[in-house]
């Protein structure tokens, strides 16, 4: 669809009568380019559309009458188009972005991406509008695409962990005190991550450890327990098994702030639980048992939001670099090292173990630097997100965030009261958690039983099904499980699970 611009100025009424009146016939290459796009083999009228400057709306007309409003998805080049466009109705029940809309870019894009599947959503683009605004254009698909890349890589981590998840859960809940409660940070902070970075503080850290918060990543742990940091919070949020390694270096001492997912070992430390609403947190806990907080993708984001709402203090950030210096991805120690070594020789050299792990990870160098996708997924995000005046970032940064830097650490005087704590009286005490699990596993028994008998799944199974084993998400439309091969895995796996819950809420 041809769009002009006249050479004064934006498109004009003038200009869209004469488009209409034109021998061009706009309404033919809508239908032609709709039933291109419906006939290709990924096409489902349930997807997501998106659709990059409609023009006139000769093609919203027609892709309004074979797929549903709500799932169509409008960003306008131009401001007239989109004016022209919800003067004739066009944009009724439809989700929009527009030039001079009151949402920014970021902001639209984190409000209706955040919940899809990458897998549900199709492109429709027409291209002389793409060569017309290119500009414009480009600026729309690298945003979308850093996007689509958070999400993406935020699925991959539900698929790959929402076994341990569960189980994680289930166990920390039983076993683990969440009870604890920070009301109030009364000091200045440091958020220790573990990027190279970090070894060229440390020295200072351990010099002013007393005359500030110290809040660390669990990656940090090794670094600051040579230096004799003890840090006054840990923040962690990683399912992993290998997450426990990073724990070897946990002081008694330290606030463990943790969701129940997390993988954890057993200690006596005081322990502030989070609730960022998981499936498996939504099965366990009620409201206001404890402190909710969103899930934000990776830890260190979680630790920074986490103490900006606790502190009127400056927060000040190290270590964080989303990026390896040359082959160096952690400061040392570090607490994988030992793995990475593992098979170390004189035919092997540990320079080689590093290299190869560098190099296997690396998606892109810049200079010195080396970047995963992973590094670049986060960054992505950080660069989404706007910071008050009170977080700084302890240089050398290779990776630019809208983050403040500073060259080290300001002196500060000696602090004798840090930290406020409570105990949370919501918090359910040991007998009524162990009763929910039970309750939980006699549920699942009573479900797959009935899924058994009559091959039908209930909602309540589809929707556990879905969030604890993503796999078989294609394979249950219309809540059933077809394939024979499909159901036999299906039912070995949830036994396994119910078993091991079993075994959990037993002891």
């Amino acid at each position: 669809m041809l769009l002009e611009k006249s050479r004064k100025g934006p498109l004009t009424a003038r200009f869209i009568n004469r488009y209409i009146h034109s021998r061009y016939d706009p309404e033919k290459e809508a239908v032609q380019l709709l039933n291109n796009f419906t006939a290709q083999e990924d096409y489902n009228s349930q997807k997501t559309v998106l659709v990059f400057e409609p023009g006139l709306g000769y093609i919203l007309e027609k892709l309004k009458s074979v797929h549903d409003s709500s799932n169509i998805i409008i960003f306008f080049y131009d401001s007239d188009c989109y004016n022209y466009c919800k003067s004739q109705g066009l944009l009724d029940n439809i989700k929009y972005y527009h030039p001079g809309s009151d949402l920014s870019l970021d902001g639209f894009l984190g409000s209706i991406l955040y919940d899809i599947d990458i897998r549900n959503i199709l492109f429709f683009e027409l291209p002389s509008t793409a060569a017309l605004f290119s500009d414009i254009h480009n600026n729309y698909q690298k945003k979308i695409l850093e996007h689509l890349s958070i999400s993406h890589g935020s699925e991959m981590t539900r698929n790959h962990f929402a076994l341990k998840w569960i189980l994680n859960s289930f166990r920390n809940y039983l076993y683990q005190d969440f009870s604890g409660r920070i009301l109030s940070i009364e000091a200045p902070v440091i958020l220790t991550a573990s990027g190279p970075s970090l070894e060229q503080h440390i020295s200072r850290i351990s010099e002013l450890k007393n005359s500030y918060v110290i809040a660390a990543l669990p990656s940090s742990l090794a670094l600051l327990s040579s230096y004799g940091v003890i840090p006054d919070i840990l923040f962690t949020t990683d399912p992993g098994f290998y997450a426990r390694e990073h724990l070897r270096f946990l002081h008694k001492d330290t606030i463990i702030i943790s969701s129940v997912i997390s993988s954890l070992i057993e200690s006596e430390n005081f322990c502030c639980g989070i609730n960022q609403h998981s499936f498996p947190e939504n099965l366990l806990l009620r409201e206001n048992e404890l402190q909710g907080f969103p899930e934000m993708g990776t830890v260190a984001a979680t630790a920074l939001f986490y103490l900006m709402k606790l502190t009127r203090n400056k927060i000040y950030i190290t270590g964080l670099d989303f990026c390896m210096s040359d082959i160096k991805m952690h400061a040392q120690p570090h607490s994988f090292t030992s793995y990475i070594l593992k098979d170390e020789s004189r035919l092997n050299p540990g320079y080689s173990a590093f290299y190869n792990r560098a190099a296997s990870m690396t998606q892109s160098i810049d200079g010195q630097y080396r970047l995963t996708r992973n590094m670049n997924t986060y960054t992505a995000w950080f660069k989404q997100q706007n910071f008050n005046n009170k977080v700084f970032r302890l240089k050398p940064a290779a990776v630019s965030l809208p983050i403040p830097e500073l060259d080290s650490l300001p002196i500060k005087p000696a602090l004798t009261f840090k930290i406020k704590t409570e105990m949370n009286t919501e918090y359910p005490d040991f007998s009524e958690r162990r009763r929910r699990v039970k309750n939980i596993e006699q549920n699942l028994n009573n479900m797959i039983l009935d899924f058994e008998n009559n091959d039908k799944m209930s909602s309540h199974l589809s929707e556990f099904t879905a969030e604890v084993f993503p796999k078989f998400r294609l394979n249950s439309e219309k809540n059933n499980l077809n394939e024979n091969s499909a159901k036999s895995d299906f039912l070995y796996k949830i036994k396994y699970l119910i078993k091991k819950i079993g075994c959990i809420s037993n002891g």
